[in-house]
C-alpha cells in the first residue's frame, strides 16, 4: 500500500510540473478564472472602488463626478480584484484545481477526497 501511496504521489508531482510549465494554459486560466463569474468581478470592483473613493459605473471606474479614473488607480484597482478573483473564485476548485504560488494546479488527494466526502463529487 505505502508503494502504490508514494507511486500516486510521484504522479501528482509530474502533473503539477506539467501544469506549471504549460505557460498558454496558465494564462488562459487566469484569464477565463480573474474575468468570471462577471457578476463576482463587478461586486469586487464596486468594492475596491468604493474603498478608493469611486464608484464602478457601467464598466468604468470613476470619481464622485462621473470623471473616468486615472489610469494608475484604474490597474492598481484592476490588479486587486484580479488578485481576489483568483483566491475566492470557487469555480477554480469546482474544476478540481487550486491557485498556489501564482500557478494553477490539480487539487492534491486530501483535496478531492474532501471534495468527495463534503459535496458528493466522484
Amino acid at each position: 500500500m505505502r508503494e502504490f501511496t508514494r507511486q500516486g504521489e510521484r504522479n501528482l508531482e509530474f502533473l503539477v510540473d506539467l501544469y506549471r510549465k504549460d505557460k498558454g494554459y496558465q494564462e488562459e486560466l487566469r484569464e477565463h478564472f480573474t474575468n468570471n463569474p462577471r457578476s463576482m468581478r463587478e461586486m469586487l470592483l464596486r468594492i475596491e472602488a468604493g474603498a478608493s473613493d469611486l464608484e464602478f459605473i457601467d464598466g468604468e471606474i470613476v470619481d464622485q463626478n462621473g470623471n473616468p479614473a486615472d489610469e494608475m488607480t484604474q490597474e492598481a484597482i484592476n490588479n486587486r480584484v484580479d488578485e481576489q478573483m483568483l483566491l475566492s473564485n470557487g469555480a477554480i476548485r469546482e474544476q478540481q484545481l487550486q491557485y498556489k504560488d501564482g500557478f494553477f494546479i490539480p487539487l492534491d488527494y486530501r483535496d478531492l477526497k474532501e471534495m468527495q466526502r463534503t459535496e458528493g463529487i466522484r
